[in-house]
């Protein structure tokens, strides 16, 4: 018997070495959901990212939970759970016997006070060596998020980085390729958008570049602000970053850009005044590889900024009004 244990406390240390190899959210989750699986004999593991834990009037605590591949009646139907109500509030370990399993929901509390819940089933209770186990388990998986976290957002804005974006922009493309084998071809109104402060380059010049990063700091804060949850947010480089934004249509897309740029218009930043920004956006499509939804964002912004900034610009629109051209042998587009 103490064989047996020690053969299997080998094999689960050798698998949580893993999580430390990992160098993105998305296989390390993944990396997560295989030990459980592997290790614990657990079905149906999920990670999800816990938004806005805030105290309602009726004294009653609401959440969202958020994760890639989450459907949302799943979702819908976890918030019902008074267990994930009693781990989340208190932060411990919750289960809860469904018919022939047992769901647990495990809290990890993350950087800068973000919470992660990890849920999953089991046909019997985990026993005490299990559950030791699982807290170490869960212990070295925050940790090796933390430095992923790090890793991957910008320094000044704490916005995920260029880095992060390739990963997010891979995932995207996988989840639109999935999508189109499952249904054929469909509009998918996922966009990229890219943003670029006006001028930038005159409040370095004319305020120093203390207050330039202000600016960024400021900037960044209102970016989070105004987009949602689910909306991903990244710096890309100097004064642009970028919004992976996902709206029904690209009437709500316009619409949702629009009103951040005038968030950004009517706000006062310090010592400097008035800054406007430019963005232009580029929808994911079937077949297009995340390069080129990027450079046809950025085709859409200097259009935009070409054409007395401080507006926002659609690389579809544009298309279909004749100002830009798209070569259909390489993909390419020319400004008339």
């Amino acid at each position: 018997m103490n064989q047996d244990v020690n053969a299997g406390s080998c094999d689960i240390c050798l698998a949580t070495l893993n999580l430390t190899e990992q160098m993105s959210a998305h296989a390390l989750h993944q990396c997560l959901t295989d030990i459980m699986k592997n290790y614990f004999h657990a079905i149906h593991v999920s990670f999800y990212h816990v938004h806005h834990l805030v105290k309602k009037k009726s004294s009653e605590d609401a959440w969202r939970l958020h994760a890639d591949e989450a459907q949302y009646h799943e979702v819908q139907s976890l918030l019902k759970s008074k267990s994930l109500k009693e781990c989340l509030s208190y932060q411990n370990i919750a289960e809860e016997q469904q018919e022939k399993k047992i769901r647990y929901h495990v809290p990890i509390p993350l950087v800068k006070g973000a919470l992660g819940v990890l849920v999953f089933d089991i046909s019997k209770a985990l026993n005490a060596y299990q559950h030791d186990k699982l807290e170490k388990l869960t212990h070295l998986f925050r940790n090796c998020d933390a430095h992923l976290t790090a890793f991957h957002h910008d320094v000044l804005t704490g916005l995920a980085n260029r880095m992060a974006l390739n990963e997010a922009m891979k995932r995207q493309l996988l989840k639109h390729q999935k999508k189109y084998r499952r249904q054929g071809e469909v509009e998918d109104f996922s966009s990229v958008c890219m943003l670029d402060i006006d001028f930038f380059k005159r409040v370095n010049d004319n305020f120093g570049h203390l207050y330039g990063d202000e600016v960024l700091l400021l900037f960044s804060r209102l970016m989070r602000e105004c987009f949602r949850d689910e909306d991903q947010l990244f710096r890309y480089g100097g004064e642009e970053f970028i919004v992976i934004l996902h709206c029904f249509n690209d009437d709500e897309t316009l619409m949702v850009l629009n009103r951040f740029r005038e968030k950004v218009e009517a706000y006062d930043f310090p010592q400097v005044g008035k800054v406007t920004v430019s963005v232009g956006f580029s929808r994911f499509k079937a077949g297009v590889l995340p390069s080129e939804v990027l450079e046809y964002a950025d085709k859409a912004l200097y259009f935009a900024k070409d054409h007395g900034r401080n507006q926002v610009a659609s690389y579809q629109a544009l298309l279909e009004a004749g100002h830009l051209v798209q070569k259909s042998s390489d993909h390419q587009a020319e400004i008339f």
